[in-house]
This record gives C-alpha cells, structure tokens and sequence, in this order.
C-alpha cells in the first residue's frame, strides 16, 4: 500500500467541510486551524491540528470530530483520529487547494 500524504489529506478534508458548512460555518470553526503533523503508533494513524484556543477545540471535537474523521475514513480508506493542539491565534488562515489522492507520502518517522 502507498504511504499517506496526512498534510493532503487534511487539505482535502478542509475543502469537503467548506463545501458541506458554508462559508460562513467553516471560517467561523476552521479558518484558523493549522496542519501540525501526523502521529503513528500501534492503535493507529492521528493526524494533529493547530487550534486557536480550549473553545474551539470542545466546540469542534463535539460538533465535527465525527464528520472529519468519517471524510478521512472515505478518502484515505483508513480509519484515522483527529486531535487538537492548543496553539492560539498564531494559525495562518487555512489554505484550500486541491488534493490529487495520486499523490501520497510517508508521514515523518513512519518511512
């Protein structure tokens, strides 16, 4: 199986969720949300977000974890866990490009 490319498919999430919430919902929830790194261990893939503060993390675990988690699932085919980590408002607004599913890479550490 070809490795993963976590930071593409987290791009291609943010575009499925900006397509599905609006505008409006997904800069209110995402636009300050980076890609931090993936993580891999013996229960499974992780790939980890930079988030602006504790709200946005419990209002986004509870209302989207799922939603992000099942996008992963249907791109990837994998079953993969979405973490946050506390950065502040340091986070550049989300850049939403396309993703090609054709390009995959090793997560750091994993090759």
């Amino acid at each position: 199986m070809a490795d993963l490319d976590f930071e593409g498919l987290w791009k291609e999430t943010l575009v499925q969720l900006r397509n599905y919430l609006g505008e409006e919902e997904f800069s209110g929830w995402f636009s300050d949300m980076k890609y931090l790194r993936c993580s891999s261990t013996d229960a499974g893939n992780s790939i980890i977000a930079g988030i602006p503060s504790a709200f946005h993390r419990d209002k986004v675990s509870f209302h989207y974890k799922k939603q992000i988690t099942s996008i992963f699932k249907k791109i990837s085919g994998q079953d993969i866990d979405f973490e946050m980590e506390i950065i502040g408002k340091t986070a550049k607004k989300a850049e939403i490009p396309s993703y090609s599913s054709k390009k995959r890479r090793a997560c750091p550490g994993n090759a």
